[in-house]
């Protein structure tokens, strides 16, 4: 009987090293940028544009600062029902396709309870080679604490100017080398701006 011989194998092999250390590195970049993104208390957010705009991508802050129960649910919502009024959003992305960006625009925002907050907003256009609008990267900041405050000092200036301007005395400031960079009113018939700086 006549054995039959077995004619050799063809192996073949790649060298994979530098794509696992450049895979490697991949990773490590993302999870760095991700805990980056998760950390800062400022909302960071990717969105498609339009009436039915939603959100692409978004970070922990921004759920929180909407109040959103997770990422899935806030990845569902139309972002114009975020906004007290929808046609604020339309305006705002209006002025973002024309202008390209945005800084720090100051919009009324809706949580999910109902509760409203002012969300000061920074944003860009991100179009294809075509030059089609992809989608829009931006930053929220809850600013509702400083915009209040910021009215109330307004207020109390107001007030305030309304009591010097109102008074039946001269009320005059000086620096320390005596000119006079305030008077209320008329100070020895003279009107106040012949008298500032004197």
């Amino acid at each position: 009987m006549k054995k039959k011989s077995i004619k050799g194998r063809v192996w073949s092999f790649r060298y994979i090293t530098d794509r696992m250390q450049a895979v490697k590195a991949l990773n490590k970049n993302e999870e760095k940028y991700h805990s980056l993104t998760e950390n800062l208390q400022i909302g960071i957010y990717r969105n498609t544009p339009g009436a039915k705009g939603k959100f692409i991508e978004v970070n922990q802050a921004l759920i929180n600062m909407f109040g959103f129960k997770d990422r899935e649910s806030m990845l569902a919502a139309y972002i114009s029902s975020l906004y007290v009024s929808p046609d604020t959003r339309k305006k705002f992305s209006d002025k973002l396709k024309k202008e390209g960006s945005v800084k720090n625009e100051e919009l009324r925002l809706l949580r999910q309870d109902g509760s409203t907050f002012i969300g000061s907003t920074t944003a860009i256009v991100v179009k294809d080679k075509q030059g089609n609008v992809m989608h829009y990267d931006g930053i929220i900041e809850d600013i509702t604490e400083r915009a209040e405050l910021s009215m109330k000092l307004l207020e109390n200036e107001e007030k305030f100017r309304s009591i010097v301007s109102n008074s039946p005395c001269v009320i005059m400031q000086t620096d320390r080398q005596g000119v006079i960079s305030f008077v209320n009113y008329k100070y020895s018939g003279q009107e106040p701006e012949n008298i500032v700086g004197k």
